[in-house]
């Protein structure tokens, strides 16, 4: 106990301060000379050897926050830039069929086989989407092996009748020539392409032309290169005897 008296002490009581003693608290090894970082990791790292279960459900509980926030942030790309919508004929990745239903977290379309396929929004913007139904035009195409037998004045009206078989009210672009000779077959394309129609219109387009283009072989006396084979058989020369 110290007693502590100023100059005018003499009228009032004196001030006791008490000193009391330091204790010295040890510090571990692994935290002595670390940095207050560091011994905030250690401190959480023990934290974590006792809360390990807690700890994984964070993990997991923020990885899926993280697919969701994502898949959100994609449909609001989808709804604003509009590479789809709802009603349109898609191809992505490996399906194909029609848009029923654009969500928050993921796209719904009905494949050509009747399936019902849910995508997710995030696969949707990064993947590469094939939106069928904003083509301009449809294109088919025929090609034809004629027989090599077939003479040059029947391949010429061959090919002028192709060209007017597809002036067609709903065919816009369209071709037809020798491709091709090979030691097999003469090679005729044939390319056209149609307005957007429909699929049942596009379909029947195509099929008128393909009868057109047959009826017009039959006419013209032209087949198709390996449509008959024949078999000739020949008698081998007789060798003549030799004089013993």
């Amino acid at each position: 106990m110290v007693s502590l008296a100023g100059p005018s002490s003499v009228a009032s009581a004196p001030l006791l301060v008490e000193v009391l003693p330091v204790r010295r608290v040890p510090v571990p090894r692994r935290w002595a000379g670390g940095s207050a970082a560091g011994t905030g990791v250690g401190a959480l790292a023990r934290l974590g050897e006792g809360g390990g279960v807690f700890t994984g459900a964070g993990a997991a509980l923020a990885l899926a926050a993280k697919e969701s926030i994502e898949n959100l942030i994609a449909s609001f790309i989808i709804f604003f830039d509009k590479p789809f919508t709802a009603g349109d004929v898609l191809k992505v990745n490996s399906i194909s069929g029609t848009v029923e239903r654009i969500g928050l977290r993921s796209t719904r379309i009905r494949t050509d086989q009747k399936t019902y396929v849910t995508v997710p929004n995030k696969q949707m913007v990064d993947s590469i989407v094939d939106n069928l139904s904003l083509r301009t035009q449809r294109k088919g195409e025929l090609r034809l092996e004629l027989s090599l037998s077939t003479p040059s004045g029947s391949l010429d009206q061959l090919i002028a009748g192709l060209l007017a078989i597809l002036n067609k009210d709903r065919v816009e672009n369209s071709s037809a020539f020798l491709n091709d000779i090979t030691g097999s077959a003469y090679l005729v394309n044939v390319d056209y392409f149609t307005s957007p129609v429909t699929q049942e219109e596009f379909n029947a387009i195509r099929q008128q032309i393909n009868l057109d283009t047959l009826r017009l072989m039959e006419r013209l006396g032209i087949s198709i290169a390996g449509a008959s084979t024949d078999i000739i058989l020949r008698a081998a020369p007789s060798i003549p005897a030799e004089n013993s």
